[in-house]
């Protein structure tokens, strides 16, 4: 019988063997190319007839992006004249009253259309005035001069209304310019708001407004978070949001800017009596805080639904969550990137941003992306008929095996060669 060749008292020998291949196994070295691919993103692009509006809609990208590690904003450029004082935001309504108007009959005045105005405002003296600013952006001489011509329009017409009995004391009102008591001017240097009337006190009735907002914010208004800065029109105009009564005094110069003439030739003396008005004097309110025309919406947030990353704090309030737990009342993964704007310059920023969604391992695969933008206090902006663009930047992995070349440089001096990877 044959021994076994493979019998351990003999050694096994491989020299008559062919072991060379064509086909070697190359091992799995997990090693890829970072890609990273843009897509720009038009707003005027999205379905018009499902999104009417360009705060809110969804895009189908042109192909599917796979191995996605990142995505990041890098550029955009959005209207930069988005309203500051709009009735969404509540902010474009003041009420004030004539507590104390200027009496005829203790100066010894006669004049029939006077003593007719007296008694109008007399008659409405626990009426409140409500005046409504144009909704837009302003700046401080077009606030005060908006202000100015509202306050006397809404007593001229309840004036007017008063004196309709009497034509002819109604044809004098009018041909005198109706009224014309009440000044609002800006001190320049502090930057605060003055009323002022050169012949009636007055009272700005703030607390109107201010439950008004708080009632418009709980019940009226979707998507909002608690607000206890925004208050009105008052607020924005450095007022308290308590009523605020006129002050008096004969003293002309208790109301002087001295930094300069707040018109032509006043010598910043803004607000003196009515030289018409027999025995009369001044009455005004001063701002306690600077005027705010640009609003404390200076932040567009958008959302990319499923993709957000940033964490966002949240209004203080006083509820069984907050009262009962030490935790926080935030919101995580509120959004995906902050996008400032600017209404002071006005002009658009377009810039870098450090905000970023991560994914690893990487998300096998990108097609639909849905987009929100708001104001942090949860409204929708209202972009009205402006459109705005942006890019996206997609960071990918593609597989690669890890490969080395070469690359010839030829120069005076003849050629050489350098090994690149």
């Amino acid at each position: 019988m044959p021994e076994n060749p493979f019998s351990q008292k003999q050694p096994f020998l491989t020299t008559g063997f062919n072991v060379n291949t064509t086909h070697p196994l190359i091992s799995n070295s997990d090693e890829y190319i970072i890609y990273r691919k843009y897509v720009n993103i038009h707003s005027q692009d999205r379905d018009m007839l499902k999104y009417p509006s360009s705060n809110s809609f969804e895009i189908e990208l042109p192909e599917d992006i796979t191995n996605v590690g990142a995505i990041k904003l890098v550029t955009w450029a959005f209207p930069f004249n988005i309203k500051t004082f709009t009735s969404l935001h509540s902010n474009i309504t003041m009420t004030f009253q004539i507590n104390n108007p200027y009496n005829p009959n203790i100066h010894g005045v006669i004049d029939p259309l006077i003593i007719a105005i007296y008694n109008c405002l007399i008659s409405l003296n626990n009426q409140n005035f409500t005046i409504n600013i144009e909704e837009g952006n302003y700046t401080n001489l077009q606030m005060t001069t908006e202000l100015t011509n509202k306050f006397n329009a809404v007593v001229t017409a309840a004036i007017s209304d008063c004196l309709a009995y009497d034509q002819n004391l109604l044809n004098q009102f009018i041909a005198s310019g109706g009224y014309n008591r009440f000044k609002v001017v800006v001190n320049s240097v502090s930057n605060n708001i003055w009323f002022g009337n050169i012949a009636d006190g007055f009272i700005l009735t703030n607390e109107v407004q201010t439950l008004n907002n708080s009632l418009n914010s709980n019940i009226c208004r979707d998507n909002k978070l608690p607000v206890y800065t925004d208050y009105g029109l008052p607020g924005f105009l450095g007022l308290s949001r308590f009523n605020m009564e006129s002050v008096t005094s004969t003293n002309y110069l208790d109301t002087r800017f001295y930094y300069g003439d707040v018109e032509t030739g006043d010598n910043g003396i803004w607000l003196l009596p009515d030289p018409s008005l027999t025995g009369s004097q001044v009455y005004w309110v001063e701002g306690i805080c600077q005027v705010n025309i640009i609003g404390n919406n200076q932040y567009i947030y958008m959302e990319l639904e499923k993709q957000n990353c940033v964490d966002e704090t949240s209004p203080f309030n006083v509820s069984q969550f907050t009262a009962t737990t030490n935790e926080t009342n935030g919101i995580c993964n509120a959004y995906f990137a902050k996008i400032p704007i600017s209404i002071i310059l006005n002009l658009e920023i377009s810039a870098g941003i450090y905000s970023y969604k991560m994914y690893w391992p990487p998300a096998e695969r990108i097609r639909r992306l849905k987009f929100k933008f708001r104001l942090h206090n949860g409204q929708l902006v209202n972009f009205e008929c402006f459109n705005f663009s942006f890019v996206l930047e997609f960071t990918t992995f593609l597989p690669q095996q890890l490969r080395n070349y070469k690359s010839l440089n030829i120069d005076s001096g003849g050629v050489s060669y350098s090994k690149q990877y």
